[in-house]
């Protein structure tokens, strides 16, 4: 997930000089199309017409299911998981990318972690645009529209967007929230289906830090109650 971040990153800047051009020249109309151009075929989808639809406060965290958990101490992060879910986190080893084992059919919660600034750091000139956080960040990311692109910043974030989100199955039952709760803030795209139910969850705790915990639950038996369970035991390792 940072190897492709980055890797897009990279594709972002090159393609820069032509975005401005067909900004400038064509108009929103024009860079709509464009951006919709450069969008692959998998994320063209219900994700780029989607913003958070409901905001949720301090959800109740249901304690018994809680117990029922297996706690992993991963490198950098502490999570709890169902047993049948197997907890892996974000690697950049050119061997941990070619296995990609979200992308296999077993049931898996693909973790990823990130100090604070960690976004404005590596986007600086944005704070030319008003973005002065990573929360600023996350938040434009999510709330990214294809159809509202006017500007170069709002195409920015559509492809963002795209770049932020994994396999949510077929998006036909996807929807998106807000959450705050006493040490956490963030968002949630969530599919639930017949197959599989799939969750992105992206987050940040007090401190600023980022947390990703993306869940491919292919026995349908996660809801977004237990997901919010899931979520309080996510720590910074140590923190």
């Amino acid at each position: 997930m940072k190897r492709k971040l980055l890797r897009n990153t990279l594709i972002i800047i090159s393609l820069v000089p032509v975005v401005l051009f067909v900004a400038k020249f064509g108009g929103p109309s024009i860079l709509k199309m464009y951006v919709r151009a450069g969008i692959t075929q998998s994320h063209n989808q219900a994700i780029f017409s989607l913003a958070p639809e409901q905001a949720i406060n301090k959800p109740e965290i249901e304690n018994a299911y809680l117990s029922g958990l297996k706690h992993y101490r991963l490198p950098e992060i502490e999570i709890s998981l169902p047993k049948d879910i197997r907890a892996v986190q974000g690697e950049t080893t050119r061997t941990y990318y070619k296995k990609r084992p979200w992308r296999t059919g077993e049931a898996v919660a693909y973790i990823l972690y990130e100090k604070p600034r960690f976004f404005m750091n590596l986007f600086p000139r944005l704070k030319k645009q008003g973005i002065t956080s990573d929360q600023d960040f996350l938040s434009h990311t999510m709330s990214a529209k294809l159809d509202d692109i006017k500007t170069i910043t709002d195409a920015f974030f559509v492809i963002m967007k795209g770049i932020f989100t994994p396999d949510l199955g077929d998006q036909k039952n996807l929807q998106m929230l807000s959450f705050s709760t006493s040490d956490k803030n963030g968002f949630i795209s969530y599919n639930l289906n017949k197959s599989a139910n799939y969750f992105d969850c992206n987050f940040f705790d007090h401190k600023g830090n980022f947390f990703k915990v993306y869940v491919k639950d292919i026995t349908g038996s996660l809801d977004i109650n237990k997901i919010f369970a899931i979520i309080s035991t996510v720590k910074q390792k140590n923190g």
